[in-house]
């Protein structure tokens, strides 16, 4: 839940920042390395897109936006009482949703290499977002995809699908009420229905 101390990850090009070589050299331990492209997925790098883009040649920045209202209930669902007893709020959640997507907009104007991709595409027209995405970064398309077989995805076998029906049919009417009231603004503005 990185928005609790947005002071400690929001980067612009003009901040030092840890160091970029530090970083580099953690990557290159968990990523494959004789790849042309390496992809690093991690929320709170969505406060330090701009930085990312100053310390890393030729970066390319794929912001992927999902219906706020499953997002904050997966963010919420997934919070581990082991570590969190209390879990996080509904509203935090919501307001991790909004102030990511309010980062990514601001920052996007800054952005050298930088496109927006909605998850509900990705599930519903997989080859064909996922050949925008090469396009843009410049790599041969994907001839096919096989979105019929099941893919390890959060340590689950899965077919490529859209789970925000899943995730809105958990929430109560008053989670939705409590979203609505962080980032309901957003949630439309974004394209999406409010609830």
């Amino acid at each position: 839940m990185w928005v609790e101390r947005e002071d400690l990850f929001r980067l612009t090009e003009e901040d030092q920042g840890p160091d970029p070589l530090r970083i580099k050299k953690e990557w290159a331990m968990r990523l494959d390395l004789s790849k042309a492209v390496l992809l690093e997925k991690s929320p709170p790098n969505t406060a330090k897109v701009r930085w990312l883009q100053e310390h890393f040649e030729n970066a390319h920045f794929v912001g992927i936006v999902r219906n706020g209202y499953a997002v904050a209930e997966g963010i919420t669902r997934k919070a581990d009482p082991r570590h969190l007893p209390d879990s996080w709020p509904i509203e935090m959640s919501a307001y991790q949703w909004k102030r990511s997507n309010e980062i990514l907009e601001q920052d996007a104007k800054h952005l050298k290499r930088f496109m927006w991709v909605k998850y509900e595409d990705l599930a519903s027209d997989t080859v064909a977002t996922l050949n925008q995405i090469t396009d843009f970064i410049g790599i041969p398309d994907f001839e096919s995809f096989e979105s019929d077989r099941p893919w390890t995805i959060h340590e689950r076998n899965e077919k490529v699908r859209n789970m925000n029906a899943d995730s809105i049919e958990r929430l109560s009417r008053e989670d939705i009420e409590r979203i609505n009231q962080v980032a309901g603004d957003l949630i439309e503005s974004l394209g999406y229905t409010r609830l």
